[in-house]
């Protein structure tokens, strides 16, 4: 578990989601996520918990949208993109 209060979850979350570079083999927020929605579900009440899921749902929501948004898209990555989604 790792513990956290309300008051240093914006920091935690910018670190865990803002600033934290993507990797495809490397799953550490999502562990760490995982990790203190467990604090909170064992030993918190459930305002925390709450807290820690909108808060977290807002980060990443911005933080994808952000780098998503700057991202230089091809007309490859696009026809990909269009394949993957036929086939499901």
């Amino acid at each position: 578990m790792l513990v956290f209060s309300p008051t240093t979850l914006p920091q935690m979350l910018e670190s865990l989601v803002t600033d934290y570079l993507p990797s495809l083999r490397d799953a550490t927020p999502a562990n760490s996520l995982y990790m203190l929605t467990r604090f909170a579900c064992l030993a918190c009440d459930h305002t925390w918990l709450e807290g820690l899921i909108i808060s977290a749902t807002d980060v990443i929501e911005e933080a994808f949208f952000v780098r998503t948004w700057f991202l230089p898209i091809n007309s490859s990555f696009i026809d990909q993109l269009l394949r993957i989604a036929q086939r499901t």
